[in-house]
């Protein structure tokens, strides 16, 4: 049942994001108001153990303020053998479509958050090696 629900409401997401994505591709169709809404982004380093691990963020600014005001978080995280920005913020330009998950979502009112597991993008790697399934978790 959980499984179904999860199927349920992945789909409703990726539906929406596609009306979304099929809106900003149609010539004569009109951008809504939201995808012209200003993006902005920082970045952030935590530490795991005596590992530095690379956070980045995205977020809508509101008109009048410096800082996003409270809204559903979202936090991506990466697969491997990729980097959270090249996974879930590519830039390309010149490009008709909007190829940034991270832009998507944060013009919809989500802040956007993911990271780099230890190993992989900016994070740095443990003496060990890269990141596995199990220490991901923790």
């Amino acid at each position: 049942m959980l499984k179904a629900a999860g199927l349920g409401v992945g789909a409703g997401m990726l539906s929406g994001l596609a009306a979304t994505a099929a809106q900003a591709e149609g010539p004569a169709a009109a951008v809504p108001a939201a995808a012209n809404a200003e993006v902005w982004s920082n970045e952030y380093w935590t530490k795991k153990g005596d590992i530095n691990l690379y956070i980045y963020r995205k977020a809508r600014r509101r008109a009048g303020r410096r800082r996003a005001a409270r809204r559903p978080i979202l936090f991506m995280v990466h697969g491997s053998s990729n980097s959270s920005r090249t996974s879930y913020d590519l830039q390309v330009p010149g490009a008709k479509a909007e190829y940034s998950m991270m832009n998507v979502f944060a013009r919809n009112g989500f802040d956007v958050w993911t990271m780099d597991h230890e190993g992989y993008g900016f994070s740095l790697a443990p003496a060990r090696g890269n990141s596995d399934i199990k220490s991901g978790g923790r």
